[in-house]
């Protein structure tokens, strides 16, 4: 097998979503559930629905 043969797949490729992604894009029955990102003292944080930033 040469190199030149082989076919180079990045598997661990990562999408960023800017803050507001789901903001309004979403209807209202899904508020409950949508992911946010919130703006803290100290960073930006991606939450998950019913979790609290630390």
């Amino acid at each position: 097998m040469n190199v030149e043969d082989l076919i180079l797949i990045s598997v661990d490729d990562h999408l960023v979503e800017p803050p507001n992604m789901f903001e309004g894009r979403l209807p209202a029955r899904f508020d409950s559930v949508n992911p946010a990102a919130v703006l803290s003292a100290s960073d930006l944080r991606s939450t998950s629905p019913g979790e609290t930033p630390a």
